[in-house]
């Protein structure tokens, strides 16, 4: 059985990649946020991950400093647009 451990191990490696992200990916993204917003939803979490994925340990995202993006390494460094997502 696998531990906690060795399940943040294999997070970690599959999200230290960084991905393509796709034309189905930007529609299914579009798809939830149009579902919030119908719902009257004023938020919705695209992503979580652990915070050794900044090169911070999370402390630009945490403080709301203007670069926190530049931060980011792996799948979280897929960056958002105002039309979609971008990688």
């Amino acid at each position: 059985m696998r531990t906690a451990e060795d399940a943040r191990k294999l997070l970690m490696e599959k999200m230290s990649k960084r991905i393509e992200v796709t034309d189905q990916m930007r529609s299914n993204l579009l798809s939830r946020i149009k579902a919030a917003a119908v719902e009257g939803k004023n938020e919705l979490m695209v992503l979580q991950f652990p915070v050794e994925l900044c090169t911070d340990q999370g402390r630009a995202i945490n403080n709301n400093e203007p670069d926190w993006p530049e931060t980011l390494t792996g799948v979280p460094s897929v960056k958002p647009t105002k039309c979609g997502v971008t990688s």
